[in-house]
């Protein structure tokens, strides 16, 4: 027969208390490691990356009517149209003259996207030839060269620009 004993007569103190102790841990850290692997998995706080959609083409004339702006669209990888980014024209193998240079829509200072994503900017035209807008200087013997494009995403968002995006090759 069992005998019933109180608390305050219990003389076995903490013998299985350790081992219960380190199984819970265990069981309990288990749980946790599979419980954040299900929640990374999910997406949070993944960061997309950001590249520019040349809608133009990739190879315009320094100055010309036609077309007559370089039109850019920022996307993540999956093609979705980036809200409030900013776009920096910026030196390739030919300079500019105001480095970096903001794509702006013909206003005055810098302009963001739209919902679309879309920016545009007036080609740029050769030192030479133009005394206004933006400016590209051709070497004395360069007839065409490129310009590279920055993306500078706001901070509401989990965007980053780390890989090279898309050039334009400017003729002269």
């Amino acid at each position: 027969m069992r005998r019933t004993t109180t608390l305050s007569q219990d003389e076995r103190a903490i013998e299985g208390l350790p081992i219960r102790l380190v199984i819970a841990l265990v069981v309990g850290v288990a749980s946790l490691a599979i419980m954040m692997q299900m929640i990374g998995g999910l997406g949070f706080n993944a960061q997309q990356e950001v590249t520019l959609e040349i809608r133009t083409g990739s190879l315009v004339e320094a100055g010309s009517s036609s077309p007559s702006d370089i039109e850019v669209t920022v996307v993540t990888e999956d093609g979705d149209p980036v809200p409030n980014a900013q776009v920096l024209m910026t030196s390739g193998t030919l300079t500019l003259e105001d480095n970096p240079v903001p794509m702006n829509d013909g206003s005055s200072g810098a302009a963001t996207t739209g919902e679309d994503g879309e920016l545009e900017h007036e080609v740029p035209c050769a030192v030479s030839s133009c005394s206004s807008g933006t400016q590209v200087d051709f070497r004395s013997d360069q007839d065409k060269g490129t310009i590279k494009f920055d993306i500078v995403t706001q901070g509401d968002g989990n965007y980053k620009d780390k890989k090279d995006n898309p050039t334009v090759v400017i003729t002269q």
